[in-house]
């Protein structure tokens, strides 16, 4: 029979990794690469770069725009023991961390920024959702950013990027797309799988095909939930 007692709680798996146990991690990681018998020389000095430059410098530049984003929440009144004791704000802050170390894309990198801090400021209070549009960022390109953002208010994008608004009898969602970025043209098969994969998230409430009216054309098409999320991410007012 087991003398131990039923009721004693295990030990303790011990605390956080710290930064030597980090280090050895990646010695493993780069003597892994060094036994591999197919891994040639340029592809190991190539991780050993990445791991002592890149992803530094990626970690250094995010945790700056953190620091930023801190510094404002504590200008509004949020105390740093209040964030700390916050759950919904670490969650949010620690999936935004490993999302902005897989990006270079500044755009993501402003969103999941603006999403640490509207968190604490209580943008969006369902913890669910907050949670989930942090990772649509993740997933999302930019471009996807940019195109959801254009759908909201067609005609605002215009103004707002000092692009005249063209006289249209009736026409295509998409042709309103490309001239307000033209960055699209000749990209159809680019900017419509972007809009599926938004549209499967219902982030979108329509699609760019088929003839519409002039009204149609600079109508907005994004969902309450798309509208959501872009408010999350947004620069906070």
């Amino acid at each position: 029979m087991d003398d131990t007692d039923s009721n004693e709680r295990p030990e303790p798996v011990g605390p956080p990794p710290s930064d030597e146990t980090r280090d050895t991690g990646q010695a493993v990681v780069r003597a892994g690469v060094g036994l591999t018998p197919f891994v040639g020389g340029p592809l190991a000095e190539l991780i050993n770069v990445m791991m002592d430059k890149a992803i530094p410098r990626r970690r250094e530049e995010w945790f700056k725009k953190v620091g930023e984003s801190v510094d404002y929440m504590v200008a509004h009144s949020i105390t740093i023991e209040g964030l700390a004791d916050n759950e919904t704000f670490v969650t949010v802050l620690q999936e935004a961390t490993e999302a902005a170390a897989k990006t270079h894309e500044e755009e993501k990198l402003e969103a999941l920024r603006n999403s640490i801090t509207n968190s604490a400021l209580g943008v969006e209070p369902d913890e669910h959702m907050q949670i989930m549009f942090v990772r649509f960022v993740s997933e999302f390109t930019a471009l996807h950013l940019r195109i959801l953002a254009f759908f909201r208010d067609p005609g605002g994008w215009f103004d707002g990027h000092g692009i005249k608004r063209p006289s249209y009898y009736m026409g295509g969602r998409s042709q309103v797309l490309e001239d307000g970025m033209p960055e699209l043209r000749a990209r159809k098969d680019i900017y419509t799988q972007a809009i599926n994969e938004l549209s499967a998230r219902g982030l979108m409430a329509g699609g760019v095909s088929g003839m519409v009216s002039e009204q149609g054309m600079w109508q907005s098409i994004t969902s309450p939930l798309g509208n959501r999320f872009l408010d999350f991410i947004a620069n906070p007012k």
